[in-house]
């Protein structure tokens, strides 16, 4: 790319040198690139890594958060700053987890709502009958995530709730945290209560 060129778009990514392992990425879009070099692009990359190397996550832990083993993962929200949809990184955060837990397939879920949707008169679904169609299928716990992109921050919230009692088993929030390094405190929070 020369300076005066224009793109739709370009990717970028800061990677671990010995690992490989993708740390910050970006992408430009149209008007962000009309005409600049790639000497300012290199710049503005190097100022959004500043700006998101921040992140912060917080892990409450319930009452008494080993109960579940499988879970079920639910997630909303407009989707974090890279376009990622609620549901996909919730989905993510649920990957993340299964050295914990065991996932529930999400697609039951969707045909045993669908199901159920055609058996009510009104088609109204509330959250307490989603966490009773993940009980039917044999989660132990509801993991609902939701997802947000406000003022360049990614925002997410999960927690994971009982399908049998309805108390949170653990609730977390973070600030510019991919799904893997939520999981990660997740993880680590609740190891330390085995050890």
């Amino acid at each position: 790319m020369r300076c005066g060129a224009t793109a739709t778009e370009l990717r970028g990514a800061f990677n671990d040198w010995e690992t490989g392992q993708t740390m910050c990425s970006m992408r430009f879009e149209q008007p962000q690139l009309a005409g600049r070099c790639p000497s300012d692009i290199a710049h503005e990359m190097v100022r959004r890594l500043k700006n998101a190397a921040h992140y912060d996550v917080d892990v409450n832990l319930g009452f008494n958060p080993l109960t579940a083993n499988t879970i079920l993962v639910i997630g909303k929200g407009t989707g974090d700053c890279e376009r990622t949809s609620g549901e996909s990184w919730s989905q993510r955060l649920g990957a993340e987890l299964m050295s914990r837990y065991t996932l529930v397939d999400r697609g039951e879920l969707d045909h045993l709502i669908e199901e159920q949707r055609l058996d009510m008169a009104d088609g109204a679904f509330a959250d307490s009958d989603v966490i009773e169609a993940g009980k039917m299928l044999g989660a132990e716990a509801m993991l609902f995530g939701e997802v947000q992109c406000r003022v360049g921050k990614t925002i997410a919230d999960a927690k994971l709730i009982s399908t049998s009692t309805g108390a949170a088993l653990w609730t977390a929030h973070s600030e510019n945290a991919s799904a893997a390094k939520m999981a990660e405190y997740i993880l680590h929070e609740i190891n330390a209560l085995g050890n």
